[in-house]
């Protein structure tokens, strides 16, 4: 099961980051309901609950690049 798919977001429900502020949450709502709006004839992102799995993905391993195996050394120069 992918990690944002676990605590799945019904709607009503508070909405609790893991990831965004609260302006980058505001921007990825309106960003995805834009793109994939709710319609008659399906279900859109807004109702998808798609900023809130997002969010949880980036707040997860696969947010951090586990799966690379990368290790990212900022402090260092370059």
């Amino acid at each position: 099961m992918l990690f944002g798919c676990a605590d799945s977001k019904t709607p009503g429900q508070p909405y609790y980051r893991s990831y965004f502020n609260d302006n980058e949450r505001r921007f990825v709502d309106a960003a995805t309901a834009r793109l994939i709006p709710d319609e008659e004839s399906g279900t859109g992102a807004p109702t998808a609950a798609v900023a809130f799995f997002i969010d949880r993905q980036l707040a997860g391993p696969y947010g951090q690049a586990d799966h690379l195996g990368i290790q990212l050394k900022l402090d260092e120069p370059a």
